[in-house]
């Protein structure tokens, strides 16, 4: 890339990082191990913490005929194109306020840009 072009892009860069406010933090489920091989269980281990995000929630779902009206919703974070999410992965979000939200990961993270990747989650508290 030119050099205008490039400076542009960590101008870009720069603007969007200002907006992580929140902090994230990955898990995967690993088996466990034990004396007479795996077992069918898993527990969370965590990859990566304090990760700098931004996080944004998308409307809330409508409840089907005779299920119970929890809440559910998309969300999408936001966050550096260097950080690897494997797919299946667990992400807590703590926001500014110190709120902790636990999501499931719904999609690989979108990482075309070169000022962000963004990241497919759902949150649904019937889990």
């Amino acid at each position: 890339m030119g050099d205008r072009l490039s400076a542009a892009f960590n101008r870009a860069k720069a603007s969007i990082e200002s907006l992580y406010r929140d902090k994230a933090t990955i898990y995967v489920k690993a088996d466990i191990a034990t004396q007479t091989g795996f077992d069918d269980r898993s527990e969370l281990q965590t990859i990566l913490t304090d990760i700098p995000a931004k996080i944004s929630r998308s409307g809330l779902k409508a409840a089907e005929k005779g299920q119970f009206a929890g809440v559910q919703y998309d969300a999408t974070l936001y966050l550096d194109t260097t950080t690897q999410i494997p797919a299946g992965a667990v992400i807590d979000v703590t926001d500014t306020n110190g709120q902790t939200t636990r999501y499931r990961r719904a999609s690989l993270g979108y990482q075309s840009y070169l000022t962000h990747q963004e990241v497919a989650l759902t949150f649904d508290e019937r889990k």
